[in-house]
């Protein structure tokens, strides 16, 4: 893996035993509290070790609260962090923060900053890591429209970079979340899907429509925008 001149670096990431089994549970119920969000049912399940990749439709801030009550393990999460409205990069001491708590950061803007990402996650998944990715990129609130938002393919590209890097499949679980107001409460429901599989030949937006397909079945979503 070529990670030279990039922003992310290859060791043990700082995350251990006492922040996995109590800091993080108790920022995670801290965190559905303030949002006022209850997670009501979690049907399947993701595996408590091994390298996967873990895709899910994004429809709030309770998000990745949600997500993590279902993992007993350190999860990786891709996002386009920001401060006051800045890139996190741009914060020497949040970016240390934020890689600390498990955040890939990246930048849409400045993709120089992106230098080695795919190396990174290759890396990720060869240890053993979860990697978190919300194809739809920013918060879609559009059930109203009873459809998902438009998604990009990063997701299948990774998979089928890794797949060539490591020489096995990669599996990407595809994950549904529903969300419904209940007086000042909103019920959280949460649905993991199958593995789901690329080949290294398949077109990553034909085969990003089929897994967005999957991703919307288990969100109770009829519809999704075209990529």
């Amino acid at each position: 893996m070529n990670m030279e001149g990039s922003n992310y670096r290859v060791g043990k990431p700082a995350f251990n035993k006492l922040l996995i089994g109590m800091i993080l549970p108790f920022y995670c119920w801290l965190g559905l509290k303030k949002l006022d969000v209850r997670v009501k049912e979690i049907t399947g399940k993701l595996p408590d070790s091994g390298g996967i990749l873990i895709a899910s439709h994004h429809e709030g801030d309770a998000d990745p609260f949600v997500i993590k009550k279902a993992a007993k393990r350190r999860l990786n999460w891709i996002a386009a962090a920001k401060f006051h409205g800045r890139s996190i990069f741009e914060y020497k001491l949040l970016k240390k923060i934020t890689d600390w708590l498990g955040v890939v950061s990246i930048d849409p803007k400045n993709p120089e900053r992106n230098k080695g990402l795919f190396d990174y996650i290759v890396y990720l998944l060869k240890i053993g890591e979860a990697v978190v990715i919300f194809p739809e990129g920013n918060l879609r609130n559009e059930r109203n429209n009873n459809r998902l938002g438009k998604a990009k393919d990063g997701v299948v590209r990774i998979a089928q970079f890794a797949q060539k890097k490591l020489k096995r499949k990669i599996s990407i679980y595809p994950i549904g979340l529903e969300y419904k107001k209940k007086g000042s409460i909103t019920e959280a429901g949460m649905r993991i899907g199958n593995p789901f599989y690329v080949n290294n030949e398949e077109n990553p937006k034909k085969a990003m429509i089929k897994l967005m397909k999957e991703i919307a079945l288990l969100s109770n979503i009829k519809t999704t925008k075209k990529l």
